[in-house]
C-alpha cells in the first residue's frame, strides 16, 4: 500500500507546476523518516489527498469543482427520489415525488451549465414551493382525500433544499470573483 501512495505523489508532483509540486517531494521523503506500517501509510495518504486537492484547485477551479459537486449531489437526489417512487403506491405522492425529481434534475443540470440561472431558478422554486405550502394549509377549497400533510411538509423540505442551493450557488459565484477582496 505504501508504494501505491508514494506512486500517486511522484504522478501528483509530475502534474503539478514546478513551484506547486516541490512541496510533493518534500513530503515523500519526510515520509521516509517515519516508520514503515500505518504510521507512514496514515502519513502519505494525507498527502495523497492534499496533492489531490491541489490537482482539483489547479486545474479545475474552486468555482467548477464546487458546481460538479453540486452536479453530483443533485444526481445523487434524483436517484433517491427515483428509488422512493417505485416503493409509494398512492400516486399523488408518487406524482410529488416525481415533480421534485424533476426539479432537482434541473437544477443538476443548471449548476454546470449557467451558475446564474441555477441561482434564479433555485429561487424562484423556493418562493413557489413556499406558496405550495401555504395554499396546502387553506383547508377550504382543497379536496379531504389529499395526504396534505405530507404535501405540505414535501412542500417545506423542498424549498428549505431549494434555498439552501441557492445560498450555495452564490457562495461559488462569489468564490472566484476580485469582488469580495
Amino acid at each position: 500500500m505504501t508504494h501505491w501512495l508514494e506512486w500517486i505523489l511522484i504522478w501528483a508532483s509530475c502534474r503539478l507546476p514546478d513551484r506547486q509540486g516541490a512541496w510533493v517531494e518534500d513530503l515523500r521523503h519526510e515520509a521516509q523518516h517515519i516508520p514503515n506500517g500505518f504510521q507512514r501509510q496514515r502519513f502519505l495518504w494525507s498527502g495523497v489527498q492534499a496533492a489531490i486537492g491541489e490537482l482539483l484547485r489547479v486545474y479545475l477551479g474552486p468555482r467548477r469543482l464546487g458546481q460538479l459537486l453540486f452536479a453530483l449531489a443533485g444526481f445523487m437526489a434524483c436517484s433517491g427520489l427515483l428509488a422512493a417512487s417505485f416503493r409509494v403506491d398512492e400516486k399523488i405522492i408518487r406524482s410529488a415525488i416525481l415533480f421534485l425529481l424533476l426539479l432537482y434534475a434541473a437544477v443538476a443540470i443548471l449548476a454546470v451549465l449557467n451558475l446564474k440561472l441555477m441561482k434564479r431558478f433555485t429561487l424562484s422554486c423556493s418562493l413557489c414551493l413556499l406558496v405550495v405550502w401555504m395554499i396546502l394549509g387553506i383547508p377550504s377549497f382543497l379536496p379531504l382525500d389529499l395526504p396534505l400533510k405530507f404535501l405540505r411538509a414535501l412542500s417545506l423540505e423542498a424549498s428549505g433544499v431549494m434555498m439552501g442551493l441557492f445560498i450555495g450557488g452564490n457562495y461559488l459565484a462569489w468564490l472566484e470573483s476580485p469582488d469580495h477582496a
